[in-house]
C-alpha cells in the first residue's frame, strides 16, 4: 500500500503547508486524481502538498477498524513525512473516491478543514435511512459537493427509477439543511452526467480558504466502532452493546410497519452516538449505546483554572476543578502527530462509576 505525494517546488520544512488528500475513483490511478486536483486549483496547486493513496478501495460504514480508519492513518503517516499545516488539511475524491470522501469525512470530520466529494452521494447500508443521523457529524466541517444533473443512469444504461446519483445528492443537501448542518455548498452542473464534473473555480477557492475548527463548543458523532468515534474533544471508549453486524440484517416487521422507519430504528440502536457541548464552565453530554466516553480538554475550550460542571443527560456527574496533566498532552501528540490541537486534561466517564481524571486507576 502506497501513498503518492507531490510537494511544491519551493517546499521547505521552515513553514507548514496545506495538504490535499485526493481519492481516485474505481479503476483510477493516483496520478489521474492528482492531475485533476492540479487542474481544479490552478496556480494555487503550487502552494499545496497533494497526496493520493493507491488502491484505496471502497470504505463501508460496517467495515473493520483498519478499513474505516484509513483516512486517519494515512494522515498521520503524511504528518510524519512532511511539514503539514493541520489547520488546512482537505479531503476530496471523485466517484468511488467521492463516496470515500463522504464516509471518511463523516467518521473523521475533526481532521479536516474541508471535504469535496464529487459525482457521488454517501452510500451506506439502508441508503438514505441513516442520512439524518450521520450527516450531523459534519456540522463543524465545510463540505463542497458537486454532481451532474444527468448523473441518473444505471449500469444497464437506463435511467434509474430512484433518480440515481443526482437525486441522492439533492436529497442529501435537503437533509443537511433539515438537521442543521450549515457549512456546506451543493452544486448541480446543468447538462453534465457522471463524467467531467468540475466545481466552479470560485467554489474551489472558497473551499481551499477554509480552516479547521480546533475546539468547537458543540459536537456530535455517530459511529459503529469506538475506534472511529473520535470527534474533536470527545470519543467513545466502549460501547454498551455489540456493534451493528457487518453481514445480513434481520429485522422483524409487523404487518403495518414502515420498513424504512424500522430499518432506521434497528440500526441506530446498534450504532453509538454522543452529543456534547460547552456552555460557560458546564459540559453537557448526551449519548446512546456508549458505555464509556473520554473527554480531552484544553483551556481554549474551557477554563481549567475554574471549577467545571459535567452533566450526562440531566444528571450532574461532577463539579470542581479538573487537573491538567502533561502526560495527556504528550501521549495524544505522539499518537496523532497533530501539533495544531493539544489537550492538557483527560476525563473518563463510565456509566455507574465515579468520574476519573487523566491516568487515575
Amino acid at each position: 500500500y502506497r501513498v503518492h505525494a507531490s510537494v511544491p517546488a519551493n517546499y521547505t520544512i521552515e513553514k507548514r503547508w496545506p495538504l490535499i488528500v485526493a481519492l481516485h475513483g474505481s479503476g483510477g490511478r493516483p496520478e489521474d486524481i492528482m492531475g485533476y486536483v492540479r487542474s481544479l486549483l490552478g496556480p494555487r496547486a503550487d502552494d499545496c502538498i497533494i497526496a493520493a493513496p493507491e488502491g484505496f478501495g471502497s470504505m463501508h460504514l460496517r467495515g473493520d477498524a483498519d478499513e474505516t480508519n484509513r483516512p486517519h492513518d494515512d494522515l498521520v503517516a503524511l504528518r510524519r513525512e512532511f511539514r503539514i499545516d493541520d489547520r488546512r488539511v482537505y479531503l476530496m475524491g471523485y466517484s468511488l473516491g467521492g463516496h470515500n470522501t463522504w464516509l471518511g469525512g463523516v467518521l473523521h470530520a475533526d481532521l479536516f478543514a474541508g471535504l469535496m466529494p464529487l459525482a457521488t452521494p454517501l452510500q451506506v447500508v439502508g441508503n438514505e435511512v441513516l442520512f439524518p443521523d450521520l450527516l450531523p457529524n459534519l456540522r463543524n466541517t465545510y463540505t463542497l459537493f458537486c454532481w451532474g444533473e444527468n448523473d441518473n443512469v444505471g449500469a444497464d444504461g437506463n435511467v434509474r427509477e430512484d433518480g440515481g446519483n443526482a437525486a441522492w445528492n439533492r436529497h442529501m443537501s435537503q437533509v443537511m439543511r433539515e438537521v442543521g448542518v450549515r457549512g456546506f455548498q451543493p452544486i448541480e452542473l446543468a447538462g453534465v452526467g457522471h463524467g467531467n464534473v468540475r466545481p466552479p473555480a470560485d467554489a474551489v477557492s472558497e473551499w481551499l480558504n477554509q480552516k479547521r475548527r480546533r475546539y468547537p463548543k458543540h459536537i456530535q458523532q455517530m459511529y459503529r466502532l469506538p475506534e472511529n468515534s473520535a470527534c474533536y474533544w470527545a470519543r467513545c471508549v466502549e460501547l454498551q452493546t455489540p456493534p451493528l453486524a457487518d453481514g445480513e440484517l434481520r429485522i422483524r416487521l409487523k404487518k403495518d410497519d414502515d420498513l424504512k422507519k424500522k430499518q432506521r430504528q434497528y440500526m441506530t440502536q446498534k450504532l453509538g452516538v454522543f452529543e456534547a457541548s460547552v456552555e460557560g464552565q458546564t459540559i453537557r453530554l448526551r449519548s446512546r449505546n456508549a458505555e464509556t466516553i473520554e473527554l480531552l480538554l484544553h483551556d481554549k475550550l474551557i477554563d481549567l483554572d475554574q471549577p467545571v460542571t459535567i452533566l450526562r443527560g440531566s444528571r450532574e456527574l461532577y463539579s470542581g476543578r479538573i487537573p491538567r496533566d502533561l502526560r495527556v498532552l504528550l501521549r495524544e501528540a505522539a499518537s496523532d502527530w497533530d501539533f495544531d490541537r493539544f489537550f492538557t486534561a483527560r476525563v473518563l466517564i463510565k456509566r455507574g462509576r465515579p468520574v476519573r481524571f487523566n491516568d487515575e486507576p
